[in-house]
């Protein structure tokens, strides 16, 4: 068996599989319940632009899963942990930690041997409180686009460069005093193994301050954070990195082996970021297939095989696969968005339950109905501040005739308001979506599968236009995706021990049972239907430019 954990801003979970990637066992720990003494809402502490977690509270979680695990399962047939943190967080171990990592004692709790050494808290992925320090970043390696060409992503408030570096201009001294500064990822892996763990070769892209391309860290930006040519310091603070996603980093700790019950033999494989893990879950082949998450926001993530940066999505290193890589595409305005066009439609037609979907719907499957991309016709609509592109808030609809692009009214007699913005904005979202993922796919012209998960992804209409636009096959978890994450760590472990001499690809395919893990939800288009939306990418084009120029006055 192997075991994935996913420390999120929330919860750790823990997943149990098989060696037929099959899930046995699910455990988890919610911070806001089972460690009420900490006093979080939603695992995080927030004091105006600055959210951060306490770290004790992530020991406390370690241990209560763990004797949560071992009532339920043998864990002494756990050959591998592996697993996932949440993104970006920094967790500084002061000088001493590692004495301490080495000698845990199974009779005390982790909290109790390690509260001391640790910075006591953490900040949190929501964090924007350095706003001074990503200027800076930028600006000391020529701009966001330089910046996102060398480390895969424009300066970002919550990456740990520029968290350390805030960090070192708050508590000068205890950053002085720091022995380590670990990622939640290594971090959980220093734990379980009971020694400082590398940091992982997927979730350092993270950081704002890892050259992805050459695979090591960039001193001008090393120099920046650490200010007064003490990047070397920087350097030495945070350690190596391990470039193998599947190397074996060690055995298990003795205090839980002792404590627990795990066997001494139990390997511990480098634990990766939460959204690295979540594309290990299914099976991806790179430059092929997308993964699309349709929650609150909108993500959608793929592993390619083509390092095209852009300052307007991010770019990691694959997990496990070298010299392949993650892209991730971040769209805030995703079901909130579709979700005001549906209570618009909802309200004309007097439906008695306003979340109710099948208005909005009917305005997109209604084969009576002409559909936005048929009518010419894009509508963007950002009730918050959109990060791609960086537009918004607002409205805007367009009209295409022949070669040219009109900018309308809701009003006016060619636009059926509100109902023809249920077709506009789930086309004009994933005609986004296909503009940008294009240039990453290999060998093909458009996705050979898209996978679906959150709770979007039972809506018909949604997933309808998600193939027309896409052009391709649409799939669907069986049975949910809200453990993806622990679930990819553990795949990812079952790999490290047995996939010798095959690809991830490989190994996940060899042990994939696809009739029980997805269904097909949606058949691909026709390719003239494929070719029609096609058409309108480059007005999508010149209709964002317009919103951005005008979002710009505005703002």
């Amino acid at each position: 068996m192997f075991l994935g954990l996913d420390l999120s801003t929330q919860q750790l979970k823990g997943v149990v599989i098989d060696e037929s990637l099959n899930v046995h066992q699910e455990v988890a720990v919610d911070f806001d319940r089972d460690l009420s003494d900490y006093n979080t809402i939603k695992g995080v502490y927030r004091n105006g632009y600055e959210v951060f977690a306490p770290v004790c509270m992530w020991l406390d979680a370690i241990d209560l899963l763990f004797e949560r695990l071992k009532a339920s399962v043998d864990v002494s047939k756990i050959q591998a942990i592996s697993g996932a943190g949440q993104q970006h967080a920094s967790v500084f171990l002061l000088k001493g930690s590692k004495k301490a990592l080495n000698s845990l004692d199974a009779k005390s709790s982790l909290k109790q041997q390690l509260e001391s050494l640790i910075h006591p808290t953490s900040p949190n992925w929501q964090d924007a409180s350095t706003t001074k320090e990503c200027e800076e970043l930028e600006s000391c390696i020529g701009g966001a686009k330089a910046l996102a060409d060398l480390t895969g992503s424009k300066a970002h408030l919550r990456f740990t460069g520029p968290q350390i570096k805030r960090f070192r201009r708050l508590h000068p001294e205890t950053y002085e005093n720091t022995e380590r500064i670990a990622l939640v990822s290594n971090f959980l892996a220093s734990v379980l193994l009971q020694t400082e763990a590398p940091l992982d070769i997927s979730d350092v892209c993270g950081m704002n301050l890892w050259d992805i391309q050459n695979e090591k860290f960039d001193i001008r930006l090393l120099e920046e954070v650490a200010g007064n040519s003490k990047g070397p310091d920087l350097a030495n603070k945070l350690g190596t990195v391990e470039i193998n996603g599947a190397k074996h980093l060690g055995p298990i700790g003795k205090y839980f082996v002792k404590k627990y019950g795990f066997s001494p033999n139990c390997q511990i494989i480098p634990l990766t970021g939460d959204n690295p893990a979540t594309i290990l879950s299914l099976p991806l082949r790179p430059g092929k297939d997308v993964l699309l998450s349709l929650g609150t926001s909108t993500t959608a993530l793929m592993a390619t095989q083509n390092y095209v940066c852009s300052p307007e999505y991010h770019m990691f290193a694959h997990p496990v696969t070298q010299n392949h890589y993650m892209v991730m595409l971040c769209y805030k305005n995703g079901s909130l968005a579709r979700e005001q066009v549906r209570n618009t439609i909802n309200e004309k037609y007097n439906v008695s339950d306003n979340t109710s979907w099948d208005r909005f719907n009917e305005s997109i499957l209604n084969p009576n109905i002409k559909g936005a991309g048929e009518k010419k016709q894009l509508g963007l609509f950002y009730p918050q501040r959109e990060i791609l592109p960086a537009v918004g808030p607002g409205t805007w609809r367009f009209a295409i005739q022949g070669t040219e692009l009109y900018q309308v009214d809701k009003d006016e007699e060619s636009w059926d308001y509100p109902d023809e913005d249920a077709s506009a904005i789930v086309e004009s979202q994933n005609l986004d979506i296909r503009m940008r993922i294009t240039p990453l796919l290999t060998g093909i012209p458009q996705p050979d599968r898209v996978y679906v998960v959150g709770g979007a992804s039972r809506n018909e209409a949604i997933v309808f236009k998600i193939s027309q636009v896409l052009g391709c096959d649409v799939y669907r978890l069986k049975h949910g995706g809200s453990n993806a994450c622990a679930v990819g760590g553990a795949i990812k472990a079952a790999y490290a021990m047995n996939g010798k001499g095959f690809t991830f690809e490989e190994y996940v395919n060899k042990s994939w049972d696809e009739s029980k893990k997805i269904e097909l939800i949606m058949n691909k288009p026709s390719a003239q239907t494929y070719e029609e939306y096609g058409k309108l990418l480059p007005f999508l084009k010149k209709a964002e430019d317009i919103a951005i120029q005008q979002s710009d006055i505005r703002h």
